[in-house]
């Protein structure tokens, strides 16, 4: 059963290592960066609909 409208909050330091993240995939091989930052919208929008996976640090939930 999926729960809708939770909200998340992606931290300024986390938004910057994804871009980085993607860059590098990039530079890797061109285009993967893109499927990077597409499945990190995907989780993002999984842990939006559905928030409860596994804890860490008291309020930090995460999708491994």
């Amino acid at each position: 059963m999926a729960v809708n409208n939770f909200k998340i909050k992606v931290l300024s330091r986390a938004k910057l290592e994804v871009n980085e993240a993607a860059e590098y995939y990039d530079s890797k091989s061109k285009g993967l960066g893109k499927v990077f930052y597409l499945e990190f919208k995907n989780y993002s929008k999984t842990l939006r609909n559905i928030p409860f996976f596994e804890e860490k640090y008291n309020i930090v939930r995460i999708l491994t």
